[in-house]
């Protein structure tokens, strides 16, 4: 297991904080982690939706509204910021609606 490996965030961290639900000082935390785990980011992809779901999303967006690979090593900390916000409007595109 690799230094990042043993600093990353069990899925339930993840969910929450994809639910909206961490302190501020928590989500930047995980936003700080974010921006050097490749693995984590995939973790954080794979809990937001599934494979079919991002495809929808790319072709909704456009290709270039979201990141096309996760494996980006100059991800900032504003990239982090911008991919959340981006993740945030993916999942409220693909929430049921009373509609």
């Amino acid at each position: 297991m690799t230094q990042t490996q043993q600093h990353c965030s069990p899925p339930d961290h993840l969910l929450t904080f994809l639910r909206g639900q961490l302190s501020p000082q928590e989500e930047s935390e995980l936003q700080l982690h974010l921006n050097d785990c490749v693995l984590c980011r995939e973790r954080l992809d794979d809990a937001a939706a599934d494979a079919d779901a991002w495809k929808e999303a790319r072709q909704f967006y456009g290709s270039g509204a979201l990141h096309g690979s996760s494996d980006e090593s100059t991800y900032g900390h504003e990239e982090a910021a911008q991919g959340s916000q981006r993740i945030r409007q993916v999942l409220d595109t693909l929430t049921p609606t009373d509609d």
